[in-house]
């Protein structure tokens, strides 16, 4: 092979990376008009832990919706990163699985083990490893189907969901 023909094939490899570079830019750019187009559809709490605030504070069942609807954000957030951007750049599969389940808790849907699994986004073994830690640590609660015995439900603990109700709204959740 000719000295010239390495150069080529160098400049051939440099533009193939450019290339890709520059998709990679445009899905960025892509996902970060997604995401804008996202935050103004949902509407986010007032910062309820200032004292200033002008105005009454959410109630409870306002701060439950915000917290579901900025918890359903998150969950498409992370869904659209992880396909404009690749799965195996990010991980947290407990993080993964406690929004699942705060996002079906508030739309009144049971989720499965294996379900939690799949939301988790890693190898299976590591994902039921996940739920047990979940569940040693009070966090999540296993609950058998008492229709098919065969099915168990997680779902959080009520001191979890309150946390989470915390975290999401934006501010301390009133009791």
């Amino acid at each position: 092979m000719s000295v010239e023909s390495h150069h080529t094939d160098a400049r051939d490899i440099s533009a193939d990376k450019a290339a890709g570079d520059a998709d990679l830019e445009r899905r960025i750019g892509r996902l970060v008009e997604r995401v804008e187009e996202l935050m103004g559809r949902v509407f986010l709490a007032p910062d309820v832990s200032n004292d200033n605030l002008i105005g009454v504070a959410p109630s409870d069942e306002q701060q439950e919706d915000i917290a579901l609807a900025n918890a359903k954000y998150a969950l498409a957030v992370r869904r659209m990163r992880d396909k404009v951007l690749g799965g195996e750049l990010f991980f947290d599969p407990a993080w993964n699985i406690l929004i699942e389940l705060y996002v079906a808790y508030g739309d009144g849907m049971p989720v499965t083990v294996g379900n939690a699994c799949i939301a988790a986004a890693v190898p299976l073994t590591s994902a039921l490893r996940c739920c047990q830690l979940l569940q040693q640590k009070r966090i999540v609660v296993r609950e058998r189907d008492p229709r098919d015995g065969r099915r168990v439900f997680l779902r959080l603990s009520e001191e979890s969901y309150k946390v989470l109700t915390k975290i999401f709204v934006g501010g301390p959740a009133r009791k």
